[in-house]
């Protein structure tokens, strides 16, 4: 038992070095910048985008390179591995993990991962479940209708009908890197936008009703729950936050 609480205080230790200093987070994407720090990629790229120094030490960077780190991210993934980190810091760092393998192509082991999270109880993968089951039903109603199927299109239809909602045309998010700030995107319908917010921590109320079907601007966004800010003028210049599951480019 001594063994097991040496073991488990020696790891977490270690993975102190691995926390991102913006975030305070473990890493699940980290990249080196020119004067040899670590950092959360999403992180360290948001900081830079209106920066051009060092969070850590004040100076100014040199360049705004940003270098992966194969190293760090295999030592994260086996201390994640280890069983010795507490369970909630693992399944929120699975969730942001899959949230890299999506953004990688890398769809089925993201899969793995978001349902291993919400076994253990992370809210926050079901929601990107959610996102990844409408974007491969959205996939596999276009194969239908591209072969000439419309019987097997139509079945899909009536199975996922909230993946048929988009307008022709437009480009489902998968992330919001997909998505740039004063970019417009056209919030889904009510039933989709109100269930996916209803289950996130931004919430849900009726004022934001006015968002959907319609066009918004993106005012800011945050990587780690996966929502934009929206502006509508429709809506009185008001804003709230949407997951980017819930909306299209147009």
């Amino acid at each position: 038992m001594k063994r097991k609480h040496e073991a488990t205080k020696v790891l977490g230790d270690i993975a102190a070095d691995f926390r991102c200093s913006i975030t305070a987070t473990l890493i699940a994407d980290p990249v080196i910048t020119a004067d040899g720090h670590l950092y959360e990629r999403a992180a360290i790229a948001e900081w830079l985008r209106t920066r051009d120094t060092s969070p850590k030490t004040g100076k100014r960077l040199d360049s705004k390179i940003l270098t992966p780190s194969p190293t760090v991210r295999s030592a994260t993934e086996r201390l994640i591995d280890s069983g010795h980190l507490p369970v909630e810091e693992v399944r929120e760092w699975q969730t942001r993990k899959a949230a890299v393998l999506i953004r990688d192509g890398r769809t089925e082991d993201a899969k793995a991962m978001l349902l291993d999270a919400k076994a253990a109880g992370d809210a926050g993968a079901g929601l990107h479940l959610g996102k990844l089951f409408l974007a491969e039903a959205r996939s596999l109603i276009a194969e239908a209708e591209a072969a000439g199927v419309e019987d097997a299109a139509e079945t899909l239809r009536a199975h996922w009908p909230s993946a048929d909602v988009a307008p022709p045309g437009a480009e489902p998010l998968r992330s919001v890197r997909d998505v740039r700030i004063g970019q417009r995107v056209r919030v889904l319908s009510l039933d989709i936008a109100r269930t996916a917010m209803q289950s996130h921590p931004c919430g849900w109320n009726a004022q934001m009703e006015e968002f959907c079907g319609v066009l918004s601007k993106v005012l800011k966004k945050d990587d780690g729950d996966g929502t934009l800010q929206l502006s509508n003028p429709v809506a009185g210049g008001s804003c709230y936050w949407f997951s980017v599951g819930c909306c299209v480019k147009p």
